[in-house]
Order: structure tokens, then sequence, then C-alpha cells
């Protein structure tokens, strides 16, 4: 979690540890979040911060596999998947059924 150290506030870290079970913690590969978090950066994903913080558990996929998913996600959801995901992030989860 060194990674989620250094981009997110104490505060957000501690919300993460309080809302994740330790396994999805321990499992949380530096190296991979941080090819996560900057993917959603070229993403032009301002919400970032949010998506990790509501979502620690999608950053234990694979990198390539995040990718993959993220975009079906945004294949099915339209164009302007960015501007949607921002006031829907609850269709993240759909990357955790595939």
């Amino acid at each position: 979690m060194n990674y989620l150290n250094s981009i997110l506030s104490p505060e957000d870290v501690d919300d993460i540890i309080d809302t994740f079970e330790e396994e999805v913690l321990l499992t949380l590969d530096d190296n991979n979040v941080q090819k996560i978090w900057e993917y959603l950066q070229k993403q032009n994903i301002d919400f970032a911060e949010d998506i990790v913080i509501q979502y620690a558990d999608l950053f234990v996929l694979p990198f390539e596999e995040f990718v993959e998913r993220f975009e079906r996600l945004k294949d099915k959801y339209f164009a302007n998947f960015v501007m949607y995901l921002a006031f829907h992030m609850e269709i993240l989860e759909e990357m955790c059924e595939n």
C-alpha cells in the first residue's frame, strides 16, 4: 500500500483500510496499483481517487485484466463514458462480475 500512501491522503488510506478486508489489502501490489492509476489518469479520469477509495478491490486485478474489463465498460456505456462514470461509479461493480 506504499503507492496508495503516496497518492492519497492519510484519511483516504484509512477509509480503504476500514472498508476492505485484510485479504484485499494484502493482495494490493504497488506496481500493479501504479499501472492502473496511470491508466486511469491517461483516460482523463479526474476522480480516480474516488475510484480507488470506493473500489480498491478492483486494483487487485492484474493490470491487463483491469484494462480489458474497463474497456468493455467503455464500449457498453457509450462514447461519453468518463462523464457518465463520474455520476454512476457503481457500474464499476460490473468489472467484478466478468
